[in-house]
């Protein structure tokens, strides 16, 4: 890629599987520095784990492209995984059925923020089930009747971590 053309900068921040959530925009001589740097920024509306790819474009035959994942904290489905992103406070999250959809409920840092969640899902959305809880003592409990595999991983302290009915790893 020559720096010192106009680029083209394809940023995909990997929210929507199989389709555009691309942004493109020209990139001058003063916006790329030597070391290929640019800036631009992106709010997830949900929490989960994200593969962003950026691809610049010299219109000169030259093209690079790299990829980065994006971990953001909070509740969401990606590509069919729920995930439980928490923080490093002491964490309580709660999976069941409720009526015809898989009820997420709790509380991120218990002891500071309180931030209190309450999310309803299609059980045919979600295929698999992707907690991370970091610090302090937290709680998860995936209960019978979900039959997604689970991933549960509490970090560090003296958690309180139960799987569901699918193949789930407890770590």
């Amino acid at each position: 890629v020559e720096l010192s053309d106009t680029h083209m900068v394809t940023v995909d921040w990997g929210v929507v599987p199989d389709a555009s959530d691309a942004v493109t925009f020209a990139a001058t001589e003063g916006a790329l520095t030597d070391s290929g740097s640019f800036e631009t920024s992106y709010s997830y509306a949900t929490g989960g784990i994200f593969t962003v790819t950026v691809t610049i474009d010299d219109q000169q035959g030259g093209t690079a492209t790299q990829t980065t994942t994006v971990v953001v904290g909070g509740v969401g489905v990606v590509n069919g995984t729920l995930f439980v992103i928490g923080s490093d406070g002491k964490d309580k999250v709660d999976i069941k059925l409720r009526r015809n959809d898989i009820n997420v409920k709790g509380r991120f840092d218990q002891q500071g923020a309180k931030d209190r969640f309450n999310f309803n899902f299609a059980p045919e959305s979600i295929n698999d089930i992707y907690i991370v809880l970091c610090g302090e003592n937290d709680s998860a409990h995936v209960h019978q009747g979900i039959q997604a595999n689970a991933f549960i991983d509490g970090g560090d302290g003296a958690d309180n971590l139960k799987g569901g009915d699918g193949a789930d790893l407890i770590i």
